[in-house]
């Protein structure tokens, strides 16, 4: 997970309109949808910022 206030401050602005987008598509609660995003979001950018590297590091 993001660490520290900033980290935080700004995941929160990120999963808080779409955990409430989500939640009121689906009916499924807020709070549940905005903690599965706050962690959701660090491991999709990890994963993203993985693949970019990897693509950098062989030239395309």
């Amino acid at each position: 997970m993001i660490r520290g206030l900033m980290g935080g401050v700004v995941l929160n602005r990120v999963a808080g309109p779409a955990a409430r987008a989500i939640a009121r598509r689906t009916g499924l609660p807020a709070p549940a949808v905005s903690r599965a995003l706050q962690v959701a979001l660090p491991a999709a950018l990890a994963v993203i910022t993985r693949k970019a590297a990897a693509r950098k590091a062989r030239g395309k």
